[in-house]
């Protein structure tokens, strides 16, 4: 019975992630149609560029370290050791804050070099730098482990979901009043920006309702070196490993706009935005399962 109640769960929490990749996809889709229409190959390869070159720095610099939350977390928080629990917490999270600084660093200096390299227009250079802090606020990593140990799949549905329909409803806005380049840029960096954020305060509510602490009361506090370790060295081979399977996504777009133009970019991020939609498929299996 226990067997069966957890294959249904499984289930369950599968279509929950998969209702909201598969709305997030043509949401997105629809999103890369209109920007197309709007901008022309040129203007959407430039802009494919930016987001090429944000996606690859995270994923360099992504620990996987949700999947530390639910293998240590899961645990302890079982077997009421909160106090342990709550290490494992602190630790994580102090290795996601460096990482996630040390990304975003890392692309703000960087954007300036690639975009000469891609033969980016200075003003175009400029947006992506600015694109790049955003980087600093996404710590989905850390609180997407927060949300599934605690079983809340049905958020990060809805959210997946409503992001991408809020971010549909931005450029939809952008193509009616029909927004300059540079302006179209700050409203999707401002929509960037606003969506991390709000993961991490939907993390944070989760985190509260279910332990009754605040997440920040944490922060602060530091741990010795024999945990840090052990989650290190947990994290270090799926680092390896994430980060050889997702950067060859976004490698392509980067080799294209080396050796072509952003026109040619722009076409082929449109094909590609289509490729995707199946792509996202294969995912809601593993994150369910994983708990």
């Amino acid at each position: 019975m226990k067997n069966r109640a957890g294959f249904n769960n499984l289930l369950k929490n599968s279509g929950y992630i998969l209702t909201g990749n598969a709305m997030g996809s043509v949401f997105g889709l629809l999103v890369t149609m209109l920007l197309a229409r709007q901008f022309g190959p040129e203007k959407l390869g430039a802009l494919a560029l930016m987001q090429a070159f944000i996606m690859t720095v995270r994923s360099f610099f992504g620990a996987q370290s949700w999947q530390a939350i639910v293998k240590f977390g899961v645990v302890f928080f079982d077997k009421a050791r909160s106090e342990e629990f709550f290490r494992v917490v602190r630790t994580v999270l102090f290795i996601e804050t460096s990482i996630v600084l040390a990304g975003g660093v890392f692309a703000v200096a960087g954007a300036t070099f690639f975009s000469h390299a891609w033969g980016l227009p200075a003003e175009y250079a400029g947006l992506g730098v600015l694109y790049c802090f955003t980087i600093f606020l996404k710590f989905d990593n850390f609180f997407s482990g927060i949300i599934q140990l605690f079983n809340r799949f049905k958020l990060v549905s809805y959210f997946t979901a409503v992001t991408a329909a809020i971010r549909l409803v931005f450029v939809l806005a952008i193509f009616l009043t029909d927004l300059s380049f540079e302006r179209s840029v700050y409203l999707l960096i401002t929509w960037e920006a606003l969506s991390n954020l709000a993961f991490s305060i939907m993390g944070m509510w989760v985190y509260r309702q279910e332990t009754g602490e605040s997440l920040l009361r944490l922060a602060g506090r530091r741990e010795g070196p024999g945990l840090f370790r052990d989650i290190a060295s947990f994290l270090a081979p799926l680092w390896t490993w994430s980060t050889l399977r997702m950067l060859p996504r976004e490698l392509d777009v980067f080799i294209l706009g080396v050796l072509t133009n952003t026109y040619s970019v722009g076409q082929y991020k449109v094909v590609k935005q289509f490729a995707s939609v199946l792509l996202k498929l294969h995912t809601p299996l593993h994150q369910a399962i994983f708990p």
